[in-house]
């Protein structure tokens, strides 16, 4: 899957939900693997993969299951549809 291809599906109606939080992903879900100050998203894709992922948008390589590749990962979240993504909650 391509960027384009990735735009189109998730605007489309009744899309997969974005989630930046693997402890918020569900089946059938795009995981947006973010390297934070803290956290790279990247360490939790095998995890969110069990929980059902359908879909991964990383910047590193990652050899399994449907991958979008961005080299510049935070230059993507600025066309990606805010309302439907997962935030870490505080606690």
């Amino acid at each position: 899957m391509n960027f384009d291809e990735l735009l189109k599906l998730v605007r489309s109606p009744g899309s997969p939900r974005l989630c930046d939080d693997s402890r918020l992903v569900g089946v059938g879900d795009v995981f947006v693997a973010v390297k934070g100050p803290n956290v790279d998203g990247h360490d939790f894709i095998t995890q969110v993969l069990a929980k059902g992922a359908k879909y991964i948008v990383c910047q590193h390589p990652y050899t399994s299951h449907e991958v979008i590749s961005v080299p510049i990962l935070l230059s993507l979240l600025l066309f990606l549809p805010r309302p439907q993504m997962a935030t870490p909650r505080p606690g």
